[in-house]
């Protein structure tokens, strides 16, 4: 029995082009469907990135690090905050420890050791990148013992083992990095090395004109259109006289 013969059970070459073409307009169909479904989140996205989304340096966006105690600390919360940033290997510790303590004891009121509205965010990151992985359990221990040395308190210092932070900040090594950065992420202010007398001067002035931006501006008391009457004087109470109504 031939083909034309069997009842439509076997479908001829015309059925089987028409369902092919068929199938490919309802694939063609889902592929563009999708693809407007898409627009959408790309366009949030690139209006987000255009807005300035992450307003912090750039490469804290999506940073976590922890400090030797292990917590986390998302960098991501530093977005929009004024931000001095200080990095060192070991060999640099004692100079960025200098820094720190030279600019938060000379603007005490203006500094915070984390995101606060209206003041300076001071970061700490160990630069650890010259740490193999098999020594890091080790150079944690250690960490934790030079800190209990120094002045308790402070801001958290990070461990940047991979230089997430350290590398894009263009730490060096053996020399302490300093970086300032507007609440918008602007680089501000640059420098590093030993902190001398006249290094924490230029530090110290530009700390003072991001503060300056951030200071929010006091409402002027404005002088009212209508005078006030003086208030009547109240005679005093007679004795024996009737109290008012009421007060009984």
């Amino acid at each position: 029995m031939d083909a034309g013969q069997s009842g439509g059970s076997v479908p001829c070459a015309r059925q089987v082009v028409a369902g092919s073409r068929r199938r490919a307009r309802w694939r063609r169909g889902r592929s563009t469907r999708g693809a407007v479904a898409t627009l959408p989140l790309l366009a949030a996205l690139v209006l987000g990135l255009a807005d300035g989304a992450h307003a912090g340096p750039p490469f804290f966006a999506g940073v976590v690090l922890e400090d030797p105690r292990g917590k986390e600390w998302a960098l991501d919360e530093l977005g929009g905050h004024a931000t001095l940033l200080v990095i060192a290997d070991r060999a640099a510790a004692d100079d960025a420890f200098a820094w720190g303590k030279g600019a938060g004891e000379a603007r005490i009121a203006g500094v915070a050791h984390w995101a606060e509205p209206g003041k300076l965010a001071v970061v700490s990151v160990l630069d650890l990148r010259g740490v193999p992985a098999f020594a890091r359990g080790t150079a944690r221990w250690l960490i934790l013992q030079m800190l209990d040395e120094k002045k308790p308190g402070g801001p958290p210092r990070l461990l940047d083992w991979e230089g997430v932070v350290a590398t894009p900040a263009g730490a060096e090594e053996g020399i302490a990095t300093v970086r300032l950065y507007a609440a918008d992420g602007a680089l501000v202010h640059a420098d590093g090395g030993t902190p001398t007398p006249e290094k924490l001067a230029r530090l110290l002035t530009a700390i003072d004109g991001v503060l300056a931006g951030l200071a929010t501006p006091q409402a002027t008391p404005i002088a009212s259109a209508t005078p006030v009457a003086p208030e009547t004087p109240v005679a005093p109470e007679t004795p024996g006289a009737d109290p008012a109504p009421g007060l009984e």
